[in-house]
């Protein structure tokens, strides 16, 4: 891992256990590191946000103060986290083909094929 430089040991080994418990390359183990850091932040930083805005809006009333809640918590999910899924996802597709070249599941057949 000599090309990044800006890993200290822990990351190091963070990056080693993804590696053997999800089956990623080098580079895809870092980018899932990496999303996964940015998931807890964005979290976090909404975590605050939300607290900020239920002392402000505190004046108005309970339900008042639920409903901005949970319009901001929807507003973060379709906006941001669900691009964090959606890249994510595509990680795991990787590894998924890469292990099961033909497709992993049952297959498809067509309606046809399936009375023989």
């Amino acid at each position: 891992m000599e090309h990044h430089e800006w890993m200290n040991d822990q990351v190091r080994e963070e990056i080693e256990d993804l590696q053997q418990t999800h089956g990623f390359e080098e580079n895809e183990a870092v980018a899932y590191w990496h999303l996964r850091q940015l998931w807890s932040m964005l979290v976090d930083m909404r975590r605050t946000d939300d607290l900020k805005l239920a002392s402000r809006r505190e004046e108005r009333g309970e339900e008042y103060r639920f409903a901005s809640i949970l319009d901001n918590r929807a507003d973060i999910e379709s906006n941001v986290l669900q691009h964090l899924s959606a890249l994510r996802r595509e990680l795991a597709y990787r590894v998924l083909r890469r292990h099961f070249p033909n497709g992993w599941g049952k297959p498809y057949k067509a309606a046809d094929e399936e009375e023989n």
